[in-house]
């Protein structure tokens, strides 16, 4: 237990988990293990390894689609943010993320009543994008 002096019991469990997983499904999570040996941290690496069980979950059974029409529909993407340059992850999301174009080929229009409305969670980081996913890009906006 010396070479572990210095870690806490937080730490020491999350590598187990690491490594555990890596275990039992080595072509999927063996690529964490590198990581987290590279970082020489758990933290991060614990939270993509959350990350992507959950998203092996959500592949194997997803939910199915509620049906429509709605006149009022609330929508919460998954947007995706580049965190490539903080190699602990600390502010990485709890769920699997999704690219624009993804988000723009969700079927809510389908879902959507002629007569509806949209609430559509975004941060500054998207509001862009989320403006062109509703139609009202920089284009069609009205001048104020």
């Amino acid at each position: 237990m010396a070479a572990f002096t210095g870690f806490s019991a937080r730490t020491l469990t999350r590598a187990a988990v690491v490594v555990q997983a890596a275990e039992s499904e080595p072509e999927k999570y063996a690529p964490f293990v590198a990581e987290m040996d590279e970082s020489k941290s758990a933290h991060g690496v614990y939270r993509k390894l959350m990350v992507a069980m959950k998203a092996a979950g959500i592949e194997k059974e997803p939910p199915p689609m509620p049906r429509g029409p709605f006149r009022v529909l609330v929508v919460d993407p998954p947007w995706s943010y580049d965190r490539a340059n903080d190699p602990k992850y600390d502010c990485a999301s709890p769920y699997p993320d999704m690219s624009i174009d993804q988000i723009m080929s969700l079927p809510v229009p389908k879902l959507a009543h002629d007569d509806s409305i949209l609430w559509l969670w975004t941060t500054n980081t998207h509001i862009d994008h989320a403006h062109n996913i509703v139609g009202i890009g920089d284009s069609q906006r009205k001048p104020s």
